[in-house]
């Protein structure tokens, strides 16, 4: 496996940027099935469509209104809540919505649709966050073992997919002073973690731009199973931060 992850991390290094001396590539390891048996899986409720693992949801309702709920912190302590509210699709799904800051939910909710749930320990969603959690730290702990230095891997991360399997996501690099060595070091690692999950642990390497579509699977499976089109996410870049600008000072305000 070593010879054929090496060739494959060649072929998928590129640079940073024109002229950088450092080569990204992402790394994506699906593993066996088995290590899903266990998973004590929670949804909202029926209809309900998982958009990141164990922490955000959404869901069309029969008129049509998206709704979603996301599990984050309370403003206040560090107890964690489930916060529910419609929105609109841009919210839900695009740049500057609640996919990579959940609690932005609280000042994105529709009027009258916002509530706040206090999680116990003993939650379905809790149970759910802390079995992931188990599993991230266990591939945590065997990147570790193979002796991968900090600078050839800077993220690291775990999500489902929707066959049910889990994959780790790495983001690679390699420096261009030491780039035969790094090389070497990254493949090793691979083969060494994937042979730790044992058979069935496939290894695939994406260059950069090429693995947004796989590194997020449910992000990209929620698209279509909430019938979004990229029309409903209207507008340039400037506009849309903008806005968000806008709202998020309003808020700040309330």
């Amino acid at each position: 496996m070593f010879r054929a992850v090496r060739r494959q991390l060649l072929h998928c290094l590129q640079p940073y940027q024109s002229g950088s001396r450092w080569y990204e590539a992402t790394a994506v390891l699906v593993i066996p099935l088995e290590y899903s048996a266990a998973e004590p899986r929670w949804s909202p409720g029926p209809g309900f469509v998982e958009i990141s693992t164990a922490s955000k949801w959404g869901y069309r309702d029969p008129d049509g209104r998206l709704h979603a709920v996301v599990r984050s912190t309370d403003r206040h302590t560090d107890h964690q809540v489930l916060i529910r509210g419609a929105l609109s699709a841009a919210d839900l799904l695009g740049f500057g919505g609640i996919t990579d800051k959940p609690h932005r939910l609280r000042w994105m909710a529709l009027p009258g649709t916002l509530s706040e749930e206090r999680l116990t320990d003993t939650h379905p969603a809790m149970l759910y966050d802390r079995w992931r959690d188990a599993l991230f730290a266990s591939a945590q702990h065997r990147l570790a073992l193979t002796g991968l230095p900090d600078e050839c891997c800077d993220r690291v991360d775990l999500t489902r997919r929707p066959d049910g399997r889990y994959q780790v996501v790495l983001r690679l690099t390699a420096e261009s002073e030491y780039f035969a060595a790094d090389v070497d070091d990254i493949s090793r690692a691979l083969t060494q973690i994937a042979a730790s999950y044992g058979p069935g642990t496939r290894v695939n390497l994406y260059r950069r731009g090429d693995a947004e579509n796989v590194i997020d699977p449910l992000y990209d499976q929620a698209w279509r199973q909430l019938r979004v089109e990229s029309d409903q996410v209207p507008g340039t870049f400037v506009d849309r931060l903008t806005d968000l600008v806008q709202r998020a000072s309003a808020a700040a305000g309330d």
